[in-house]
């Protein structure tokens, strides 16, 4: 008899990505991801779907394969992300045949800094004994293996076959034959399918329908643009055809509350019904509390045709028989199974006796800690499984002697690069509550006096959806004490969308333009025709700043440009203000060099909808994405605009580094100067400057910041530009010490050094600067304090790179060749740093002469010229755009 059921959501909650299933006699066994914990690859089971045990480890032999290499770093991918990444067992396959159950997986580790992948399978014939044989290994270029056994007994296995996960994001699924029994490949690797969406296609699994091979994959990278798609073929080999209605699952772009769904197992219960197995996170104000679950959701997949899923949510109803599976009971689970270690534990360090709540563990200390990215620590630990939760320990201080450095206590472990503890430092006779995460200003540790007088102490944590609370206690019959609180999302990057708005002129507007997966969120200000009619498009102005300037710059031109009935677009550079990896990881260093940023122009206009920029501005290091998207995709551009940075043309790498032709070797030469100076690149290149820009933060930072914009503006007497000869040391040493620095202080010491010259009568004025109010410079200090410089400093690092001139050097001697102008205040000395530049674009070196229109030099304004003059900058700007 039929009847409809419930069935919640996620059904395997807390730490359980990835997962596979199989149905056999009526159970069905589930396998997720462990990664870097052991015991591993843990299996589940149920008999009706709702509830679920785990019954075993498919890895619970030390003996089996070594988890040492199993190390947590910083992984930088194609799209400028830079992953938090737990190398390990991942994205394992459940199946069965002829009376034995095979799970297959890959074992990801590090060696020499170099990320190696091996491929291998195990076995047993019984599920709930745990006899899981010893690994069998195959030679597989990929990750995420999948086994598929044929109606003739043949195995065949799938992958994604990946040799490089930085170089080659589009990866494929290919296939094999092998002998099950020795692991020995029977056919040569095949591509069989590239996907639906061709984007970090993994995950394959394999089903036969009839006549038809179907073939499922996941795609779009396991973050917001993760999907299922399908294809199916009439043999085992392919071609496969896409589905037209691919992807068959996805969040992207919905207001769903299961978000990031893909990766999943579609399978049949006891009675032919289909069902899917599926990864997903829970969306508490875009934090996911325990990170990547597994979800259970319907599906209907008629004879011949195709499948249809039901986006999953936290509880859906389905009619069902009354017993999807055909048994009723399971045996009780193993003890302990669900306990898990880092890596390779020392079992010697444990022991463990006693039951319920007065179970007691002796542990013995190691030498690593759990921020240890390699090795193991002494820890143990189960995997949350619930939002709301709390747990509790008991600490024997007299079990080890006062002074001894030792530090034991309760930890909520994600990895070695994130994770938030509460433990008694037996060397200080101190509380430690420590929160550690990538996240610099998310970082905490607060030493507390507890301990004193007693021989014990009891730690608890208290969970919710938002938070994490720590307590002591060292008296049983005391009240809990607070020792420190985490929110939840702080294991990952502040969400720069979550920040405050920024107070914006009328008619200026900000928002995010998503160019993933390619590339980043994009944070724009934007300004658009007032009576614009609807689902048209004017033409686009993009306005690209400098350093250490953001899209707030072109505040006042914006919308200047909109009423003349443009759509004027500013957006934050990559490495700058509030554009971000849609992760919220760090922005990968190697992402930040001048190819990548017409890669990022080209993805702006994307996600804009448009097809052309009419006229780009680029100011200061701005100017070089400019100058770059107008040669190497000139179809996309119809004019230029260049502010204080001329363009002098792309060198061949032999002479990047010689600037203006004279001295290969300045940094020495300034140096022999006397006093000694260093050239403003060279210093902001080096490994220190991040850091001496950016603190210490707060009101320190904000007046340096003051000081810097106001000695580079028209507003300082000592600005007197003028063309240099030669780039040499003796005619460089003229230029002020922004540019040419003294060679014993950092930037924030050669400003502080000019500074000091100037009267208190404009030293009291400065806060009312017009076009730079201490208001507005709040906007820099603030989001220079909050991202700190390392990423926009990359730029001068990418730039005195003479490997940086490789990537250009398919463009070497190539002119501008659509129509230009330049634009600088009278009193920049931006100009004229690199000799020659200016004039190259006048006598037709850089730019066609055919396109160039002319150098326009504003009064009244110094290097900001944007900001200073930014009505006589509109009005260029205008006038050029006009013209073409």
């Amino acid at each position: 008899m039929a009847e409809t059921k419930t069935f919640r959501n996620p059904i395997i909650p807390g730490f359980a990505p990835d997962p596979s299933v199989v149905f056999v006699d009526g159970v069905f066994y589930l396998a997720t991801s462990s990664f870097h914990v052991f015991p591993a690859i843990p299996i589940y089971a149920s008999t009706d779907l709702q509830e679920w045990k785990q019954i075993g480890n498919a890895i619970n032999r030390k003996e089996q394969l070594s988890l040492e290499r199993a190390e947590t770093a910083v992984m930088p991918l194609d799209t400028g992300n830079i992953m938090v990444s737990s190398a390990g067992l991942f994205a394992p396959s459940i199946r069965h045949h002829e009376g034995r159950f095979y799970i297959i997986c890959t074992n990801a580790t590090r060696r020499d800094g170099e990320f190696c992948l091996e491929n291998f399978y195990v076995s047993t014939a019984d599920i709930w004994a745990g006899e899981w044989s010893d690994p069998i290994y195959f030679p597989f270029h990929g990750i995420d293996p999948s086994l598929f056994f044929d109606d003739d007994g043949r195995a065949y296995v799938q992958g994604c076959w990946m040799i490089d996960r930085l170089k080659q994001p589009s990866c494929t699924i290919k296939q094999f034959e092998i002998d099950i029994a020795t692991g020995e490949a029977l056919s040569e690797v095949k591509e069989i399918w590239g996907g639906y969406a061709r984007y970090d296609t993994e995950g394959p699994h394999f089903y036969k329908r009839g006549e038809w091979y179907h073939l499922l994959v996941a795609e779009g990278g396991t973050f917001e643009h993760h999907m299922l798609s399908i294809g199916r073929s009439k043999s085992i080999w392919g071609p496969f055809e896409s589905w037209e209605g691919n992807p068959i699952m996805t969040a992207d772009g919905k207001a769903e509350y299961v978000q990031n769904v893909g990766h999943g197992e579609l399978f049949q219960d006891g009675e032919g019904a289909w069902w899917a197995a599926v990864l997903g996170v829970r969306d508490e104000d875009e934090a996911p509390p325990l990170g990547r679950e597994t979800f259970l959701t319907a599906l209907d997949w008629p004879e011949g045709g195709w499948p249809t899923v039901q986006q999953p949510t936290m509880e859906f109803q389905r009619e069902v028989k009354e017993a999807i599976g055909a048994r009723r009971h399971l045996p009780p689970s193993p003890r302990d199974v669900d306990l898990v270690y880092i890596r390779d534990p020392d079992f010697d360090k444990y022991e463990f006796s006693g039951e319920g709540e007065g179970r007691v563990f002796r542990l013995r200390a190691s030498g690593s800690s759990i921020s240890s990215p390699s090795g193991t620590a002494t820890f143990f630990g189960k995997r949350q499984r619930a939002m709301d939760a709390s747990a509790s320990v008991s600490l024997d201080l007299t079990a080890t002697k006062s002074g001894n450095t030792v530090v034991a206590g309760l930890a909520l472990y994600k990895d070695a690069l994130r994770h938030v503890s509460l433990a008694y430092d037996f060397g200080s006779s101190r509380l430690v509550f420590d929160v550690t995460t990538t996240s610099e200003d998310k970082k905490q540790s607060v030493s507390l006096d507890a301990g004193s007088g007693t021989t014990s102490l009891s730690f608890r944590v208290e969970t919710s959806a938002k938070e994490y609370r720590f307590f002591y206690r060292e008296k049983d019959d005391e009240d809990w004490k607070q020792a420190g609180l985490d929110d939840t999302d702080s294991l990952t990057k502040m969400d720069p969308a979550k920040l405050p708005p920024w107070n914006l002129p009328k008619g200026v507007t900000s928002r995010f333009v998503d160019t993933a997966p390619k590339s980043l969120k994009m944070h724009i200000l934007e300004s658009v025709p007032e009576n614009k009619a609807p689902e048209t498009q004017p033409p686009l102005i993009l306005l690209l700043h400098g350093f250490p300037n953001l899209s707030y710059d072109w505040r006042y031109i914006l919308p200047l440009l909109a009423n003349a009935g443009y759509h004027a677009v500013a957006p934050d550079m990559r490495g700058f203000g509030r554009t971000h990896n849609s992760d919220l990881s760090p922005i990968a260093e190697d992402t930040i060099r001048p190819v990548f940023s017409v890669h990022d122009v080209v993805s702006l206009l994307e996600g804009l909808g448009y097809e052309s920029v009419h006229t780009i501005v680029g100011h200061d290091l701005g100017a070089v994405p400019a100058s770059l998207t107008s040669i190497i995709r000139k179809d996309l551009v119809k004019s230029l605009v260049l502010m204080a940075h001329p363009f002098k043309g792309i060198p061949a790498p032999s002479a990047s580094s010689n600037k203006g032709g004279g001295d290969p070797d300045i940094q020495a030469s300034l140096g022999k100067l006397n006093p000694p100076r260093k050239h403003y690149k060279y210093y902001n290149a080096s490994p220190g400057a991040a850091d001496e820009w950016t603190n210490p933060k707060g009101e320190p930072l904000h007046n340096f910041l003051r000081g810097y914009f106001h000695l580079k503006s028209a507003d300082w007497v000592g600005n007197k530009p003028h063309p240099q000869k030669s780039w040499t040391a003796e005619e460089l040493a003229v230029m002020p010490h922004y540019y040419v620095m003294r060679a014993d202080l950092s930037m924030r010491g050669n400003v502080e050094l000019d500074m000091a010259e100037e009267s208190q009568s404009v030293l009291e004025k400065l806060p009312d600067t017009p076009w730079l109010t201490d208001a507005d410079l709040r906007v820099y200090s603030e989001e220079f304090g909050r991202t700190k410089f390392d990423r926009a400093l990359q730029w001068y690092r990418a730039i005195i790179d003479p490997k940086q001139a490789e990537d250009l050097l398919p463009f070497a001697g190539t002119k501008i060749a659509v129509p230009t102008k330049y634009v600088s205040g009278t009193a920049d000395w931006g100009t004229y740093q690199v000799p020659g530049s200016l004039e190259a674009m006048e006598n037709g070196t850089s730019v066609e002469p055919v396109c160039w229109r002319s150098a326009v030099h504003i009064d009244g304004a110094g290097h900001w010229v944007n900001m200073e003059q930014p009505e006589r900058c509109a009005d260029e700007i205008l006038a050029l755009a006009r013209s073409v």
